[in-house]
């Protein structure tokens, strides 16, 4: 089963921080009719309002709105990243890096690791675009409790900004120096061997 994921795994690294920083400011969720679930996200950047839901992350990545989105309904594992093997280990350190973010902590294993290694592992379409704007909306709701240390999806947000037509001109453009380095490596406990060549360490 093709997932349609590969234009949201390698779209640029690039980003506009302060952009996305007024975006998660200025950002206020808009509730269904029945007030049951946020349909919506509204903000305002550079003179201009607008709002981003699931179609637009179907339209901007090429999402399908289909899969499980419900990163709860899967057992999680137990143990940690160690008793990964190599395969999935280096499947964790992308999930955390990229399709869910841990702000730098990949030791770990989160309840939405486990859902994503077992969506991976046995095959079941996780429904990225409702679980990416499920955790925007989280950060939105919570950013000024002590849960939220950082803004996720820098740079998913900002190629929004521009298929929206949002003048990013004026802001500094900032660009992931590596998106899976030596640092990245050594936290997710890979060991250097030698010629490039990486193992999995203890």
């Amino acid at each position: 089963v093709e997932w349609k994921f590969l234009r949201f795994l390698t779209h640029t690294g690039k980003f506009f921080p302060t952009l996305v920083l007024i975006f998660y400011t200025n950002a206020k969720c808009i509730l269904s009719p029945d007030k049951s679930k946020v349909v919506a996200i509204e903000s305002f950047l550079m003179g201009k309002s607008f709002k981003i839901n699931v179609s637009t992350f179907l339209d901007v990545f090429g999402l399908e709105d289909k899969g499980n989105d419900d990163e709860d309904s899967l057992a999680p594992f137990t143990g940690s990243v160690t008793s990964l093997d190599a395969h999935d280990r280096f499947l964790h350190l992308i999930i955390s890096w990229w399709i869910r973010p841990s702000n730098g902590r990949y030791s770990r294993i989160r309840q939405v690791d486990s859902f994503w290694i077992t969506c991976f592992r046995d095959n079941i379409q996780p429904n990225l675009a409702r679980i990416v704007f499920s955790d925007i909306v989280w950060h939105i709701q919570n950013r000024a409790t002590p849960l939220v240390q950082s803004f996720p999806y820098a740079c998913i947000l900002s190629t929004i900004f521009l298929h929206l037509e949002i003048d990013c001109s004026y802001d500094k453009v900032g660009s992931l120096k590596e998106l899976i380095g030596e640092t990245s490596l050594n936290r997710a406990h890979f060991v250097y061997v030698s010629n490039g060549e990486w193992t999995r360490g203890a």
